[in-house]
C-alpha cells in the first residue's frame, strides 16, 4: 500500500504529459485538417479532371486504410527511401508523424463531409446568385457556405469526438511497441492486411449513394450599357438559337424579337424547351449556335468567342432578371435581406462605396422596402423563407429581381409550385406589372392568363417555335395544327 502511495505522484506526473501530448495533438490535427480538408473537398468537385481524380484518390487511399498501418508508413516509410530517419527517434520525431498522419487521415474524412454539405446545397442557390450578378466567391461566402456550416455541424461533430478518441490511443502506444508493429509490418504480417481494407472499402462504397451535382438540362437550374430608346424597336432579338444536350437537340432555330414594354407568354407541353429558352437568356446555359442582342447590342454571338467570357458575363446578365418556378430563395436570409443582398454587393464594388456605405445601405434598404410593400409583403419584411408561404416567397423572389432594375424580366412557370389561391396572388401582382410596361418573358401553363396579360404568345413544341402572334389569334383562331391539338386538350 505504502509503494502505490509513493508511486501516485510518478503516475500523476505521467497522466498530466499524457494528457498535455493528447491535448496538443488534437489541436494540431484540427487546425491542420479543418482548412486541409475544405483544400481537398474543392478538388475532389472540380471541373480539372487530373484535380478531381487525385483528390478523390487520395480520399479513397486514406479512407481505405486502417490509421494504425498510416501512422507506421508515415513514420518508416520516408526514412527507408532516403536511408536516414526523417523524424529522428525521440518523443518530438514521434509527435510530428503522428501530426501528419492524423492530419492527413482527418483531413479527407473531413473534406467528404465538406463535400457533402456543398452538394447538399440546391443547384437552384448558386443559379439564383448567377442571375443576381454575384461572382462565383460572392456564391460560395455569401450563399453556400452558411448553408453548408448548417449541414455539416451534426457529421463534423462526429467525428471530432472520434478524433479525441484516436489521439488518446496514439499516445498510449509505447515506443516499444511503435518499434514492434513496424518491424511486423515491414516484414509483411500487417502489410498483407493493409493492403486488404482499401479493396474491403470499394466494396463497401460500391453500395453507398455518393450524392453528386445534377448536371445536365434537369438538374441545371460586357458593361452594361443604356438601351436606345424608340417607338417600337425591339428591346430584346433572339436569332437562330439552338441548343443541344448530349446530343439531343433542346433548342431548334429560335428567333423571336420582343419590345420594350412588352408582355409574351410562351406556351407550351412541358418538355418543349421553355425553360431552357430562359436559361439561355440568362445566360445559365450557352447556346451552341445564335445571337442574342438586347438594345442593339450583342450580347452572345455563337460565332464570336469574345461574347462568351465569363468575366463579361456575368454584367450582361443584369439585363435580365429571373424567377424561378421553385422561388430559390436564401433560408439564411429575411425578405428584405433577400431583396437587398445583389444591390448591396453590386454597391460595395463601386469606387466611393466606402465613402459612403450608410448612405447607400439605406438607399438599398428603402428601396427593398418600397418592393417589398409593392408585392403585399410590407408586414413580412423581416420573416424567413420558411416562415412564408409559397405565394408570399413568390411575391419576395419576385421584388429581389426587380431590386437590380432588369431591362427584362423573365418568369419561369411562377405558379406551378402553388394551389389554386396562392396562385391568384402571384398573377395577380404580374397583371400589376404588365399595366406597368414591365418588358416581361412568361413561361406559364395558365392559359387564361396568358391570353388576356399578354401582348404577343408563342407556341413551342420540341424545341421549336410552332406559332406565334396577337394572343387572341393564337388562342381563338391557330394556323397550325399541332398548335390547335395542344389548345383543344388544354382549353
Amino acid at each position: 500500500m505504502n509503494q502505490i502511495i509513493e508511486q501516485m505522484p510518478v503516475v500523476i506526473h505521467s497522466l498530466n504529459i499524457g494528457f498535455i501530448q493528447t491535448l496538443k495533438l488534437f489541436f494540431v490535427t484540427l487546425i491542420g485538417a479543418f482548412p486541409l480538408g475544405l483544400v481537398i473537398a474543392f478538388g475532389s468537385i472540380s471541373g480539372f479532371k487530373p484535380l478531381s481524380y487525385l483528390s478523390r484518390f487520395l480520399v479513397w487511399i486514406i479512407r481505405g486504410t486502417p490509421l494504425m498501418i498510416q501512422l507506421l508508413i508515415i513514420y518508416y516509410f520516408p526514412g527507408l527511401v532516403l536511408h536516414n530517419p526523417v523524424w529522428g527517434s525521440g518523443e518530438t520525431g514521434r509527435f510530428l508523424a503522428a501530426s501528419v498522419s492524423f492530419v492527413l487521415n482527418y483531413a479527407c474524412y473531413f473534406s467528404e463531409i465538406y463535400r457533402g454539405g456543398i452538394q447538399s446545397v440546391p443547384v437552384g442557390q448558386e443559379e439564383a446568385g448567377l442571375v443576381l450578378g454575384m461572382t462565383k466567391s460572392q456564391i460560395f461566402f455569401k450563399i453556400t457556405l452558411l448553408q453548408m456550416i448548417k449541414r455539416i455541424v451534426p457529421p463534423m461533430s462526429n467525428e471530432i469526438i472520434t478524433l479525441v478518441k484516436d489521439t488518446s490511443l496514439a499516445r498510449i502506444i509505447a515506443l516499444q511497441e511503435i518499434i514492434w508493429a513496424g518491424q511486423a509490418f515491414m516484414k509483411g504480417s500487417y502489410g498483407i492486411s493493409g493492403a486488404i481494407w482499401p479493396l474491403f472499402f470499394t466494396a463497401v462504397s460500391y453500395f453507398q449513394r455518393h450524392p453528386d451535382r445534377p448536371s445536365g438540362a434537369a438538374g441545371k437550374q460586357a458593361e452594361l450599357f443604356q438601351v436606345r430608346e424608340g417607338i417600337h424597336m425591339a428591346i430584346l432579338e433572339t436569332e437562330h438559337i439552338c441548343k443541344s444536350f448530349n446530343h439531343t437537340e433542346v433548342l431548334k432555330d429560335i428567333s423571336f424579337s420582343l419590345e420594350k414594354g412588352q408582355a409574351v407568354s410562351i406556351i407550351g407541353s412541358s418538355g418543349s424547351g421553355k425553360t431552357t429558352l430562359l436559361r439561355c437568356l440568362n445566360f445559365l446555359e450557352r447556346p451552341d449556335r445564335g445571337v442574342i442582342r438586347v438594345g442593339g447590342n450583342i450580347l452572345f454571338d455563337s460565332a464570336d468567342p469574345s461574347t462568351w467570357q465569363e468575366s463579361a458575363v456575368r454584367k450582361k446578365r443584369l439585363h435580365f432578371g429571373l424567377v424561378f418556378q421553385s422561388f430559390n430563395l436564401f433560408p439564411q436570409y429575411t425578405a428584405l435581406e433577400n431583396v437587398m443582398l445583389a444591390e448591396e454587393l453590386l454597391a460595395s464594388e463601386q469606387p466611393d462605396y466606402k465613402a459612403r456605405k450608410k448612405e447607400v445601405h439605406e438607399e438599398i434598404r428603402l428601396h427593398a422596402e418600397s418592393l417589398l410593400t409593392q408585392m403585399g409583403l410590407e408586414n413580412r419584411m423581416k420573416n424567413y423563407p420558411h416562415q412564408l408561404s409559397g405565394g408570399q416567397q413568390q411575391r419576395v423572389a419576385i421584388a429581389r429581381a426587380l431590386a437590380l432594375k432588369p431591362d427584362i424580366l423573365c418568369f419561369d412557370e411562377p405558379t406551378s409550385a402553388l394551389d389554386p389561391e396562392l396562385t391568384g396572388e402571384v398573377l395577380k401582382v404580374i397583371k400589376e406589372l404588365a399595366e406597368q410596361k414591365t418588358t416581361m418573358i412568361i413561361v406559364t401553363h395558365e392559359m387564361a392568363f396568358a391570353r388576356d396579360v399578354a401582348d404577343h404568345t408563342i407556341f413551342m413544341d420540341e424545341g421549336a417555335i410552332i406559332e406565334q402572334g396577337d394572343p387572341l389569334q393564337v388562342f381563338e383562331n391557330p394556323k397550325e395544327l399541332r398548335t390547335k391539338q395542344f389548345l383543344s386538350n388544354i382549353l
